[in-house]
């Protein structure tokens, strides 16, 4: 599948236009920046990023301040709005695509890669544009206050989740901050656990190519992995508040209150990962709107997506609004908003099938090179009975992936069952499997 190109800006943006904007002198405007009464500058913050190695859309730092009988986390993100106008190429670029694109052999930036590796990625010792998240704890975790700012930031380490998960776990003296902030976030998880929220810690696994080969890399729950994703989740909220408070409409993302079948989960003896996907095939699907619903599986009363203005574009939306706001502007309408939102829907979708089919290629091409292994599974439900295609949990892949079986039996939610290929499609790409 690939995008509709009628619309010329889908092609993309020429070389010329993206090195003019990446020409910009953006830390010279970004000093400018720092005399506006509406910048907070805070470069004198330890702050840290962490990402996967391979990452170039670093959209997203933290910090701690420790005062002197609470802490402050700061949450900051990169800040493109306020460098890119809205209408203009690279803001039309962005919407026609909507997202980033991540495939198993290349990336389709949001924003072109020069522009986000020269102007917005927040590198270390680089001078950067950020919204900035001011959330004041006890001891205890519990949230005194929060403030929202413009803000500029100088990134002090750029880590991978490998580095950082070190600092948090050894805690050298002169570099206690990530250890500190894993633990008061660890006591904003557990408060979000004591309403409702559903919390789905497990191995993931994914297959990638080294060296034009695919490879399984199994990605633990690590003590930086969770420090990241409850930052981005507390980001979410404190933004939706703030946006709430001061009437301000933006895109919240809100999911309905779930049934959870708990007569079905398996016993404690099999896999977490077979649990946990039953939860999930119970969950209601999460929405888009600019009504500030509660989120059950989050157990939020209001929430929003704006961690990653450089690869989802509903991120900017929420940018440009809250900005507004801080700068005593005019925000959109909520007409305006929906417009803009309508418009992103079908890149969106598109984006979600290609990746989609980009895995399931992957995933074939995996089974061939291992086409004599049996398989140890277990039965998650059936997705089609006709074509007899169910979904299997494959416990060394840490992996839920859709089967074409042979025949079908009557099996239990959790059963256990071994499977071997019996043919391949080369046509169609599907692999066709058999129990044993």
């Amino acid at each position: 599948m690939t995008f509709d190109h009628e619309n010329p800006l889908l092609v993309g943006l020429s070389d010329a236009q993206i090195d003019t904007f990446s020409s910009k002198d953006l830390t010279s405007q970004i000093d400018r920046l720092k005399k506006h009464d509406k910048i907070t500058d805070l470069t004198y913050l330890r702050t840290y990023t962490i990402d996967d190695k391979e990452t170039f859309e670093i959209d997203d730092a933290i910090s701690l301040e420790i005062l002197e009988s609470s802490f402050t986390i700061w949450i900051h993100i990169s800040d493109p709005t306020t460098f890119i106008p809205l209408n203009s190429e690279i803001d039309l670029y962005a919407r026609n695509i909507a997202t980033s694109i991540y495939l198993a052999k290349s990336v389709t930036p949001m924003i072109p890669r020069k522009i986000v590796d020269d102007c917005f990625s927040l590198r270390s010792g680089k001078l950067s544009s950020t919204l900035s998240l001011a959330v004041n704890v006890d001891y205890d975790g519990a949230i005194i206050s929060s403030d929202v700012k413009r803000a500029i930031i100088k990134p002090l380490y750029n880590l991978t989740y490998e580095e950082a998960n070190e600092l948090i776990d050894y805690a050298p003296p002169q570099e206690k901050d990530l250890s500190i902030l894993s633990k008061l976030l660890t006591k904003r998880t557990e408060w979000r656990r004591q309403r409702g929220a559903i919390l789905l810690e497990q191995p993931l696994g994914r297959i990638k190519y080294k060296n034009n080969i695919p490879v399984l890399n199994i990605i633990e729950p690590s003590y930086s992995r969770k420090l990241v994703s409850e930052a981005m989740i507390l980001a979410g909220s404190i933004l939706a508040k703030f946006a709430l408070d001061l009437k301000v409409p933006i895109p919240y993302r809100s999911q309905s209150q779930s049934d959870l079948p708990l007569d079905k989960y398996p016993s404690k003896d099999q896999p977490l990962a077979v649990r946990n996907s039953i939860i999930k095939q119970n969950l209601i699907r999460a929405e888009t709107s600019l009504i500030p619903d509660p989120h059950f599986s989050l157990g939020l009363d209001c929430y929003t997506q704006a961690t990653s203005p450089l690869r989802r574009y509903s991120d900017q939306l929420v940018h440009r609004q809250i900005l507004a706001k801080i700068d005593n502007g005019n925000s959109y309408s909520t007409e305006y908003l929906l417009q803009i939102l309508s418009q992103i829907k079908r890149p969106q979708n598109q984006a979600i099938q290609i990746m989609r089919e980009d895995n399931l290629s992957l995933q074939y091409e995996w089974f061939c090179r291992n086409k004599d292994k049996i398989w140890k599974t277990y039965y998650l439900r059936i997705l089609s009975q006709n074509q007899h295609i169910v979904l299997l949990y494959f416990e060394e892949l840490e992996m839920d992936i859709a089967c074409k079986l042979e025949k079908l039996e009557k099996w239990l939610i959790g059963q256990s069952l071994e499977i071997c290929i019996n043919e391949f499609d080369t046509e169609t790409n599907v692999i066709l499997f058999k129990s044993i």
